[in-house]
């Protein structure tokens, strides 16, 4: 499926994303109305993250729901984020993984 669908039943789409970033309220939930552009901005404004890390949250998204959304990842991939925008998401994600897994070492004399 791709966004355009989404967007036409966007109802139904609605309690994937709020589970996803709950700091979204039913508001903004309208106001994105299953644009995925609007998605992006709303997750970079609610969670003051830049806009291609909030590209990159719904790739992971996308991909993590590739029953509704795999037609729609392999889109963007391929015309919108580009070789550069995958390498950026993968990089961060390397990144984010190395932090989550070290631990800070303690002051040594």
């Amino acid at each position: 499926m791709n966004w355009d669908g989404i967007e036409g039943n966007w109802h139904q789409f609605k309690n994937h994303v709020k589970q996803q970033w709950s700091m979204l309220t039913d508001d903004h939930l309208d106001k994105i109305a299953g644009r995925r552009e609007h998605l992006v901005g709303k997750i970079q404004e609610n969670y003051g993250v830049a806009e291609h890390e909030a590209e990159c949250q719904v790739m992971d998204w996308e991909n993590s729901h590739q029953d509704i959304f795999a037609e729609t990842a392999a889109e963007v991939r391929k015309h919108n984020v580009g070789l550069k925008g995958q390498q950026a998401c993968k990089a961060a994600n390397v990144i984010r993984t190395h932090l989550k897994n070290t631990t800070p070492t303690s002051n040594r004399r």
